[in-house]
């Protein structure tokens, strides 16, 4: 089932990610889901207990729009967490991940052996799972294969 839902977003962040659309040859929302998959590699960022949810910048009215993003269930919930553990709205998150990842995306799917591999099922590995520790309630995220678990795979 696919999960329809927006986010706001400054038409500098659409820009470059309609530029790397048409650099790429692939749809806007297939360099959003990658560009979300990187995020994964962003080790040690996220935002402490208690601290308020971030916003984009403020800017004029008419340099936002809304962008449709078209998800799966495992990639909606992933956002969702993203939401949680960067404590940024989806549109922050986004803009977030454009300009940290974009353009060491770009570099390594232009690479003719790279642009064939792209993942099709970036969250195959999510797991969320639930357990009461002498009365506190734990609750654990794994997003992929820890270097770990690959080991063991081989």
């Amino acid at each position: 089932m696919k999960i329809e839902t927006t986010a706001n977003m400054h038409i500098n962040i659409l820009r470059k990610i309609e530029h790397a659309s048409k650099i790429l040859n692939r749809p806007q929302m297939l360099i959003v889901r990658l560009l979300l998959g990187k995020l994964l590699e962003d080790e040690g960022k996220h935002a402490g207990s208690w601290s308020r949810i971030k916003y984009q910048k403020r800017d004029v009215a008419e340099n936002w729009t809304t962008f449709h993003l078209c998800l799966r269930e495992d990639e909606y919930e992933y956002t969702q967490d993203l939401r949680k553990v960067y404590k940024m709205s989806l549109s922050h998150v986004i803009a977030y991940a454009v300009n940290k990842f974009l353009d060491i995306m770009l570099s390594m799917m232009t690479s003719i052996e790279f642009a064939n591999k792209i993942e099709n099922y970036l969250y195959k590995n999510y797991i969320t799972s639930y357990e009461l520790i002498d009365g506190v309630h734990c609750w654990r995220y794994c997003w992929g294969y820890t270097p770990r678990a690959y080991t063991r795979l081989e």
